[in-house]
């Protein structure tokens, strides 16, 4: 497709997502939250009793426990606020919380604000940098089930949803490719992947980028279509996640694209695939990055209560050193190991305390990912292979750790959600030692 064209369809695709989603947000403010306020009051009663600190990951594995804090805040923001315009629900939502709660850190003030608003007590917190585009399912399906429904729900429709791209990729691609999948999907399914509401949406928006991808393959479309879908899993990841692991729908269809890349033999050169890397994930930064502009800038212009100014705080936070910190401490030993630390049982939460503990559980988290890849290229270049574009796959795994790097301060502290985007890492990489495997078998059945 010329670049004119690809052009014309992005600013065709932004503006469009931008009127529906828009449009959709508005259509839900109709719906009556009174359904949704009791299914809230009996989430609530759950909550309190699991505790509302939020307990650390190294010694509650259960999701169910350790997002509580997360779905007590999709419960109130999706209410409204009383006496607001629909205008003003959709685009400017707020929150609310005990006023002058004490433990901010460990978000107390969620379960404490949904109390808050069951009992008519609102405070003046604003999401308006948010899009909060979750809104739309939590109010239809938050009406018609339950608490524990709708995480059966969620569990359910999501594991539909995972079982259909495992099993395209077995199809097309080879059922290797499709257990990497799998098995990166287990190692961060473990913990939360299909429980907690509010994180659920970066899941759903992967899952279906990697079905579309796998569908445009088929159809031998993926290189005309590809940057428009990328463009398109830009968009959805601004418009329904809260910064919680956004890479996930980047790094998990591309690597499924790279793989599709690979199976033509006259595309596998690095030259011709790391370009088309490069341009997806440009594309998908663009979708991503515009749409929270164009909403905190139209928020601003609509509201004028200085959304743009806490967002550009909230960046500046989320970028910014510490103290005295040097920038390297920062991404090194502070979100670097509390991410991986997590994962093999440090608190992401409490790492200034532990950062030895952290870093030493972070070395077997360094030789799962590096080492067997280091390994299976080492045994291709023995029998002289040459690995080509499959080098890009490595880089692809790289990606959750830049992000560890531009947004250290945030990354590190709330590390008990930014650590799923690991994944990412591990599918790269198990999906590169399955490639160069295949490639050794090949010579030596030869």
């Amino acid at each position: 497709m010329k670049t004119s064209k690809h052009i014309f369809y992005f600013v065709l695709i932004f503006f469009g997502a931008l009127a529906i989603g828009i449009g959709a947000l508005l259509v839900v403010q109709a719906i009556p939250s009174t359904n949704l306020q009791k299914n809230a009051a009996t989430a609530l009663a759950v909550f309190e009793k699991a505790g509302i600190q939020r307990p650390s990951l190294a010694k509650n594995l259960n999701a169910m426990r350790v997002d509580y804090y997360g779905d007590a805040h999709m419960y109130q923001l999706s209410f409204g606020v009383p006496g607001a315009t629909a205008w003003t629900n959709a685009l400017y939502p707020h929150s609310y919380f005990e006023p002058d709660h004490p433990d901010a850190l460990n978000n107390v003030q969620e379960v404490a604000g949904l109390k808050a608003r069951l009992q008519g007590t609102p405070a003046d917190a604003d999401n308006g940098r948010y899009w909060n585009g979750f809104i739309i399912p939590m109010k239809i399906f938050g009406s018609v089930f339950s608490y524990s429904g709708l995480r059966i729900f969620n569990i359910v429709l999501l594991a539909a949803l995972f079982i259909v791209a495992v099993i395209l990729l077995g199809r097309m691609l080879g059922w290797s490719y499709a257990i990497c999948f799998f098995l990166s999907l287990i190692i961060m399914w473990v913990w939360v992947v299909p429980f907690c509401l509010e994180y659920l949406s970066v899941f759903y928006i992967m899952g279906a980028g990697v079905v579309a991808i796998l569908w445009l393959a088929k159809k031998g479309k993926l290189i005309k279509w590809g940057p428009e879908t990328f463009l398109i899993l830009g968009i959805l990841t601004a418009y329904f996640d809260l910064f919680t692991a956004p890479l996930v729908t980047l790094g998990f269809p591309l690597v499924v694209a790279v793989l599709c890349l690979l199976r033509s033999q006259h595309r596998s050169d690095f030259g011709y695939v790391a370009k088309r890397v490069l341009l997806w994930t440009g594309v998908w930064l663009a979708g991503f990055a515009g749409f929270w502009a164009v909403k905190i800038v139209m928020t601003q212009a609509l509201f004028g209560q200085g959304v743009l100014a806490d967002a550009g705080s909230r960046f500046g936070v989320y970028t910014g050193v510490e103290g005295n910190m040097s920038l390297l401490y920062t991404i090194f030993g502070l979100a670097f190991p509390a991410n991986l630390g997590n994962i093999f049982g440090t608190k992401g939460q409490d790492v200034r305390p532990v950062i030895t503990s952290a870093w030493i559980n972070t070395i077997p988290s360094a030789l799962l990912l590096c080492a067997p890849p280091a390994v299976a290229a080492l045994l291709a270049r023995l029998r002289k292979k040459r690995l080509g574009a499959a080098w890009t796959l490595p880089l692809i795994a790289l990606f959750p750790f830049l992000r560890m790097m531009v947004t250290a301060v945030h990354t590190g502290w709330n590390s008990f959600f930014t650590f799923r985007e690991l994944g990412v890492a591990f599918f790269a990489c198990f999906v590169f030692c399955a490639y160069l495997l295949t490639l050794i078998r090949r010579t030596k059945n030869g």
